[in-house]
């Protein structure tokens, strides 16, 4: 490079040199010799910087990321139920009537009644009026001095028609007698005391009507009073009725006891018609089906 420069200036002094002696042959004639300007001092030229092949740059590998699993896919979100609230609801207009079915009662397991009725002071057993609907009805001319029976047989059940005319209990109303029978309207006075039936409180018989057996202590008082003034029989004893021939017998030939009472003044019918209610009860305390009949009282006590 300096050697280039130390070149460039040995030329520039050379033509200056034979510039100057040309001029100064020419002006030779005049005599004067015309200064000659000092030569312009030469501009360093600045070299052109050596050109700088760039140096590359080491870039390491960018790591390439491994892939990501993939997104699971979210679960659909159920849609929240909304309360909207509804107007006030109104009463449905009233459906035609219909008829209510009925509901059978369980039939009861206990004895059957196979004879219920009225017979004279000897026995001979009555025979109710055949005019009449419903339950028999025995016509009588007096409230008192003739016979009630009842007589029964065993039930589904299979257990023997219980004997007892009274059991009774002033805490428990399901303490009941085997046999089991209310009146409709009052008999004698009337007393509720159970089983007043000797002297000297002699008392009557409260009615329950309208007939019912219900497990209630005044229905259980009643069946008591009345029951207990029966007596009971069977196959082994002479029940209280006749037969046609004027032999004691059941009324009932399917009948294997028999309960019977003469009606005394105490718990004498009073005028009019009054029904009776009767059921029995096994061994084992289960009840049967009930009967029913009706007395009629022609002329009252008085009247004799």
């Amino acid at each position: 490079m300096v050697g280039v420069v130390r070149r460039r200036k040995i030329l520039f002094c050379v033509s200056f040199v034979l510039f100057a002696a040309a001029c100064g042959g020419s002006g030779g004639g005049s005599g004067e010799r015309t200064p000659t300007a000092a030569p312009p001092s030469a501009t360093p030229t600045a070299s052109p910087p050596p050109s700088q092949t760039p140096t590359p740059t080491f870039v390491p590998p960018t790591a390439t990321p491994s892939p990501l699993p993939p997104t699971p896919t979210p679960m659909p979100t159920p849609p929240v139920p909304t309360f909207t609230p509804t107007a006030e609801p109104t009463t449905p207009a009233p459906l035609p009537p219909t008829e209510t079915p009925v509901v059978p009662s369980p039939t009861p397991i206990g004895p059957v009644v196979t004879a219920f009725g009225v017979a004279d002071p000897s026995g001979r057993v009555l025979l109710p009026s055949s005019a009449t609907e419903g339950p028999p009805l025995y016509e009588t001319a007096f409230p008192q001095g003739f016979l009630l029976f009842v007589e029964g047989r065993p039930g589904p059940s299979g257990l023997d028609v219980g004997t007892r005319t009274f059991h009774w209990s002033p805490f428990d109303p399901a303490v009941r007698p085997d046999l089991e029978i209310l009146s409709s309207r009052s008999l004698g006075n009337g007393s509720p005391a159970p089983c007043d039936n000797s002297a000297p409180e002699l008392g009557g018989v409260p009615a329950v009507d309208p007939p019912t057996f219900a497990l209630e202590r005044t229905v259980s008082d009643a069946v008591n009073d009345f029951a207990c003034r029966f007596r009971a029989f069977d196959r082994s004893q002479f029940p209280c009725t006749q037969d046609a021939a004027s032999h004691f017998a059941f009324a009932s030939p399917l009948s294997t006891v028999q309960f019977c009472t003469l009606v005394s003044e105490a718990f004498s019918f009073p005028l009019g018609e009054t029904l009776l209610t009767v059921r029995l009860r096994d061994s084992g305390g289960n009840p049967g089906p009930p009967a029913q009949i009706r007395i009629r009282v022609a002329r009252s006590s008085s009247s004799r």
